[in-house]
């Protein structure tokens, strides 16, 4: 049965080198359908540097040759099958991606439209959202459809990501800075005393506390300060963790999404997620540091992407 949305006066934002499953739209209007409360909602972003797709639909996935491209691919999953998903329950999503999201547009009006002169502006439009209907203590929902999947290609060299990635971070930092008055507010719901606390402590000061840390506990255990056994620990601590998160992801998406997955490949995503921990993290949190200088001007930067792979 089709779905008409006629009435609805929504807008749908796709990245222009990005590619919709056949049923994403279908998808991803299902909560403006469920509530008349719903203003925006985001879709699930995969990576598609090595996936073959026909009018929407994938026909075969090969194994990526760049380790650097399953990489992001177990990233992706940590945060659109992970965070995005706990944050979805508690009405708290501050970003919805700007490679797919489908809006209301009114609530688009009524918070004042896209901030010009920002470059996160997918982040910032939904947080405005958030400021004004819980400061109004008006109803509203901002959902996520994890199986509206949109397809799109990551950097497959370290320049192009580490401009990506600097972007991303600049971003997120301008959105805090812009609405610091949510931090640990309770006028603000779950966002202020859960989502903005969350975004600020363990995403966008991460890079800092992350580098500083690795890099006193090697300089201490060089100068031995510390014994073996607790930089030994702290290792396993560390590591572990970020292994096991990685891991639980890409077995969720095989299990949600992944019938037609090959092995190969999930094998091959498990053993990268013990391989990310030991360099590639920490190279990603320091391309993040870049947002932090003052006086780097930022800018957007052009993404270059590889020949997609689809089926004329």
């Amino acid at each position: 049965m089709g779905i008409n949305i006629s009435r609805y006066p929504l807008f749908v934002c796709v990245d222009a080198d990005s590619m919709l499953q056949s049923d994403s739209l279908k998808k991803i209007v299902e909560p403006f359908l469920e509530s008349d409360d719903t203003i925006a909602v985001g879709g699930n972003i995969k990576v598609s540097n090595q996936v073959v797709l026909d009018k929407g639909k994938v026909v075969d996935t090969r194994v990526p040759k760049r380790k650097m491209v399953i990489f992001q691919m177990i990233e992706y999953l940590r945060v659109f099958l992970n965070s995005r998903v706990a944050l979805n329950g508690l009405n708290a999503n501050m970003i919805v991606s700007g490679a797919f999201g489908i809006y209301n547009k009114q609530a688009v009006v009524n918070v004042g439209g896209y901030s010009f002169g920002v470059i996160g502006e997918d982040m910032e439009i939904v947080v405005k959202m958030h400021a004004f209907y819980r400061k109004n203590k008006l109803p509203y929902k901002i959902a996520y459809v994890p199986d509206a999947i949109c397809w799109t290609q990551v950097p497959e060299s370290h320049r192009v990501l580490k401009k990506q990635r600097r972007r991303w971070h600049t971003g997120m930092g301008e959105s805090l800075k812009n609405h610091w008055f949510m931090n640990f507010n309770f006028k603000y719901g779950t966002v202020g005393i859960i989502a903005y606390p969350y975004f600020l402590l363990f995403e966008y000061v991460t890079p800092l506390l992350e580098i500083l840390g690795i890099t006193t506990i090697i300089v201490s255990f060089i100068l031995k300060i510390i014994n073996t056994k607790f930089f030994i620990l702290y290792l396993l601590v560390y590591m572990g963790y970020n292994m096991v998160v990685s891991i639980i992801a890409v077995l969720l998406d095989k299990c949600l999404f992944g019938k037609d997955l090959p092995n190969d490949i999930v094998y091959k995503q498990l053993l990268c997620c013990i391989i990310e921990s030991f360099g590639y993290r920490q190279l990603c949190s320091l391309y993040r540091l870049g947002a932090f200088n003052p006086f780097k001007k930022q800018e957007w930067g052009n993404m270059v992407r590889t020949k997609q792979h689809v089926v004329e």
